[in-house]
């Protein structure tokens, strides 16, 4: 079977035109010469079944009694339905994790691991107090040491270890994370971030007075160490947020739109357009830098922060926030021929990959868009 053909197949399964119980879904399912589009489903779900046939006929009726239930690629006049392998696997991968996620909301242990896949290739830079730029291994470990105590990388964090006897000045040190990478960072107080692509942070390595106070820049998910006398203080250019301990979400880049506070878990106040508000769990305080109107509203947290997972979930969003979001990704600069392609919406999932011409490919199943990637640009097209 052709490249060709098989896309076309692809393509109709997408669509909903091939289903499961269908006499096409029983040929792909049983027919060799379908093996392609058969190990194209299995790589793209991340497991490697060839010599495990128990487990991979329960994998394709996992992903048959999803698609029964209508999760399938739906074109409708106000969006499309970004549904590509990655859905495939989101199905699989639920149905498997059910378990886990069970015990990990019941203990409500809201401390997430990056991902496997490690896009980590950028350098992550540490600048001094003194300006000196410092390049942190994503490998090996480094030991920096100062006069209140000292810091230490492990596994693509970067750990504070501050010397509480010694009652000197804070010094104040900013952890850049470019495009294309991503990293933690353990404050002193045992607070920890998780920072994602293109984000800047600036914080003390001790925290002294009455507020621990911190400057992002970018997007992070953070879980706070509880201290009621002392609160946690996240700056950004337009938004400032209080906390005493909790769990939330910070979306900050300085090109975008929108700056979003998410919260995951506990109590915050936000401080936006002198407005003061407090969230409640399962809400978002979204500021518009354009209309400068500040909106206050329930949220489907996961959507705000799939991304420490390896993935990004998404409803009704804009192509041109997507693109910013995977040009962060992959620090790969995206062209569209015309401005009116930001507006079309999309929702689904898509997943972290470690070459951006994975993912693109699979974005060019959709019916409407092409991405023409050369000389590590892409251009996106009508088709």
């Amino acid at each position: 079977m052709t490249k060709q053909e098989e896309k076309q197949w692809l393509q109709a399964i997408l669509e909903g035109k091939i289903k499961p119980g269908d006499e096409a879904w029983e040929q792909i399912r049983n027919n060799k010469d379908f093996e392609g589009i058969r190990k194209s489903i299995r790589k793209r779900v991340g497991l490697h079944l060839e010599n495990r046939e128990d487990e991979l006929e329960a994998m394709w009726q996992r992903i048959e009694s999803r698609l029964q239930r209508g999760v399938c690629v739906k074109e409708t006049r106000r969006h499309n339905w970004l549904v590509v392998w990655t859905s495939w696997a989101a199905a699989v991968v639920l149905l498997i994790c059910l378990p886990i996620l069970y015990v990990w909301y019941e203990k409500k242990e809201l401390e997430p691991t990056f991902a496997t896949v490690s896009l980590a290739k950028q350098e992550i830079v540490l600048v001094m107090p003194d300006g000196e730029r410092k390049t942190l291994n994503s490998q090996n470990e480094q030991i920096i040491l100062n006069e209140n105590g000292g810091m230490r990388t492990n596994d693509r964090t970067l750990i504070v270890e501050s010397d509480c006897q010694k009652e000197k000045e804070p010094q104040y040190y900013t952890l850049d994370v470019p495009k294309g990478a991503e990293y933690r960072l353990v404050l002193s107080d045992g607070t920890k971030v998780f920072l994602n692509a293109g984000t800047t942070l600036s914080y003390p390595d001790r925290f002294v007075g009455k507020n621990r106070e911190i400057t992002l820049s970018g997007e992070a998910y953070l879980v706070v160490a509880k201290d009621a006398n002392h609160p946690f203080i996240v700056n950004t250019d337009d938004v400032k947020i209080q906390v005493l301990g909790t769990v939330f979400n910070v979306n900050a880049y300085p090109d975008g739109k929108w700056v979003r506070t998410t919260l995951v878990e506990g109590k915050v106040e936000t401080e936006c357009n002198n407005q003061n508000i407090v969230m409640a769990p399962g809400t978002q305080v979204a500021y518009d830098r354009i209309s400068q109107i500040v909106d206050y509203k329930p949220v489907d947290v996961h959507l705000y922060t799939s991304w420490i997972e390896g993935y990004y979930d998404f409803e009704e969003m804009e192509l041109g926030e997507l693109m910013q979001i995977i040009s962060r990704w992959y620090d790969i600069p995206i062209d569209f021929a015309s401005a009116d392609l930001k507006k079309i919406k999309f929702s689904g999932r898509l997943q972290r990959y470690e070459s951006a011409e994975t993912l693109f490919e699979m974005l060019g199943y959709t019916q409407e868009l092409s991405f023409d990637l050369t000389k590590h640009r892409v251009t996106i097209r009508r088709k």
